[in-house]
């Protein structure tokens, strides 16, 4: 009757909803004020969504989540009403059930603010409740990229959940706190949480929760190059469990990093494939991080190949989803935008981007590529005093054991060479070359330090070095369909051009194609064996390499590693391996020997 008089009128997007002209809603609203109604009908409509939050039985996640999307609104109106009661119980209440359906959803920065509240004003209100809502706020702050609220939440939560016996809610946290650790922390840091998270789903047989874990298990390998091959095992299981409980989101999570893995490895052509595949099932489900996450690396893979539209395509998409992402939005957005204006040789955009990035967060393991890219940024934007300050602090604060130095240092190597020090610049540069296979961009970054390691080889006269490492990094970027980015290109072409003139047509010719011959990790071992042939003897202080003479000297001085590396704009791992030369070479066993030894040479 109330739709045959207009009075409401029917959704044609939902069947069996309605709505009410503006008009209508407002004339109705002051006649519920004036009838002093409005209190009993606001709980009544608090009641009806508290009910509506429940997950009904049978009913998967994907429609779980379809439901409240239809009526997130009325869950908004819900979630205002109960803030503003005495009665803490009732925001902690319906906060706490709507976990699952924020946190796979864009309104990341909503969510994390809705529980926060209600998990700080429910503290004396029911435990479980309490518990789920730090568990829900430790999940969503860590999609948010807010690494402090989730690991403080998670940690809260997870203390509660294991008074409760909560196996579920425990879940939830280890899975969130694994993942905060594996951006924070050192590349394992995450795995202990995410293990003990898969055995727990395993054996509540929460087949979902299951798959979940162990796609984050599988996303700890996006941290570094080394041993991939368990992080594509641990997700190609995720991919079955979900098809296995037909959780299309969680399958598309799966897809979306095994897609991601392979655009860290350097297969952006394969990492479209599987990126492609995953985007429509993240776009479906609202999964803003995931979402987020699959486009940037869209735009990395895709800018890599020189589909420079294609990748700001990717760019616009994160923009217009990144407003209810809230701070994550920095991270991902300008990441993106960086690395396509770096790709383009737009340098004061990428500064622009990356300093926005670095600003606000970057996860350790990757911050090295991030910040190196930021200082060649600068460096060709005509701002290398800065460029030299921003990599000599990050070289000296950063732990080796956490973050890839190689492109930092690689670089360094360029900065110095500009400055005339190309003895420091080699140095620097084999440094680069040597830490490069280890660093989450793997093949990519190798091939950058090579690069670096040519261009710096063909200025200290070894051209034959020089030209091959230029055809080994040419024949992969053929292989791989790369277009090069502008500043490596730029290297590699100056390459070609010095040894040319140095070696002539025919003798270049013959280099080249030697190290087309090569891989790149051939290559790598190439320059590492040529460092050596300098016709020294095996021990003795005629032995030692320029860097080494530094080391042994600054040893003398009573430096101790972390110091060195300082000095030396070289990571304390490099200093490490040094010292082991230095001291086989000179036949000594301790620092005090060695320090004694250099005294008694220089006076």
């Amino acid at each position: 009757q109330l739709a045959d008089k207009s009075l409401i009128h029917s959704d044609d997007e939902a069947e069996g909803r309605f709505g009410m002209l503006e008009t209508v809603r407002h004339y109705a609203g002051r006649r519920l004020i004036e009838s002093g109604e409005s209190a009993a009908a606001w709980r009544r409509h608090f009641g009806f969504f508290l009910a509506a939050a429940d997950r009904r039985p049978g009913e998967s996640a994907d429609a779980y989540r379809e439901r409240l999307r239809a009526d997130h609104d009325n869950i908004r109106q819900a979630l205002e009403w109960a803030a503003g009661q005495d009665d803490p119980a009732l925001l902690l209440g319906l906060a706490s059930r709507l976990g699952d359906f924020w946190s796979l959803s864009i309104h990341l920065a909503e969510a994390r603010r809705w529980l926060r509240i209600a998990a700080d004003r429910g503290g004396q209100a029911d435990l479980a409740l309490r518990a789920k809502a730090l568990g829900s706020l430790a999940q969503v702050a860590s999609l948010a990229a807010d690494m402090p609220t989730a690991v403080e939440a998670g940690t809260a939560a997870l203390d509660l959940l294991r008074q409760l016996d909560d196996e579920d809610g425990m879940i939830v946290a280890l899975t969130s706190l694994g993942s905060s650790a594996t951006i924070m922390g050192d590349p394992g840091a995450g795995r202990p949480y995410l293990t003990e998270a898969v055995a727990l789903a395993e054996k509540t047989g929460e087949q979902r929760a299951l798959a979940y874990a162990l796609a984050l298990l599988g996303r700890t390998a996006v941290n570094s190059a080394v041993n991939r091959d368990a992080g594509r095992e641990a997700l190609q299981r995720s991919l079955a469990v979900a098809r296995g409980c037909a959780a299309r989101d969680a399958e598309s999570i799966a897809i979306c990093l095994l897609g991601v893995l392979d655009a860290l490895d350097c297969r952006p052509a394969d990492a479209l494939a599987l990126l492609g595949r995953a985007l429509p099932g993240l776009r479906e489900a609202e999964d803003g991080f995931f979402l987020s996450f699959c486009l940037t690396a869209i735009a990395h893979s895709q800018a890599l190949l020189g589909d420079f539209a294609a990748a700001e395509a990717a760019c616009d998409e994160l923009d217009a989803i990144g407003e209810a992402m809230g701070t994550a939005r920095l991270y991902f957005s300008a990441e993106a935008r960086g690395w396509l204006a770096f790709c383009r040789g737009q340098w004061p955009e990428a500064v622009s981007a990356f300093r926005e990035q670095l600003s606000y967060y970057a996860s350790v393991a990757l911050r090295g590529m991030w910040t190196g890219n930021l200082a060649w940024s600068e460096l060709l934007c005509g701002e290398p005093d800065t460029a030299r300050r921003r990599l000599d602090d990050f070289i000296r604060t950063s732990d080796p054991a956490r973050t890839c130095l190689a492109l930092p240092l690689a670089v360094r190597a360029l900065i110095a060479r500009d400055d005339g020090d190309l003895e420091r610049a080699e140095e620097l540069a084999h440094a680069a070359a040597a830490d490069a296979p280890a660093d989450a961009f793997g093949r990519l970054t190798v091939w950058t330090c090579l690069a670096v390691l040519a261009a710096i080889s063909a200025d200290g006269g070894g051209h034959e070095t020089a030209a091959r490492l230029a055809g080994a990094a040419g024949a992969f970027a053929h292989a791989t369909g790369l277009a090069r980015p502008t500043a490596t290109g730029e290297l590699i072409d100056s390459v070609a051009g010095a040894c040319r003139a140095a070696l002539g047509d025919g003798r270049l010719s013959e280099a080249l194609a030697a190290g087309q011959g090569m891989t790149l990790e051939d290559a790598a071992a190439y320059a590492s064996r040529g460092r050596g042939r300098r016709g020294r003897p095996a021990t003795g202080w005629a032995s030692l390499t320029p860097t080494e003479l530094r080391v042994a000297r600054a040893v003398a001085d009573g430096l101790s590693n972390p110091q060195i590396a300082g000095r030396m704009f070289i990571s304390r791992r490099t200093v490490a391996t040094h010292l082991t030369s230095i001291f086989r070479k000179l036949g000594v066993s301790s620092r005090a020997e060695l320090a004694a030894l250099a005294v008694r040479r220089d006076g």
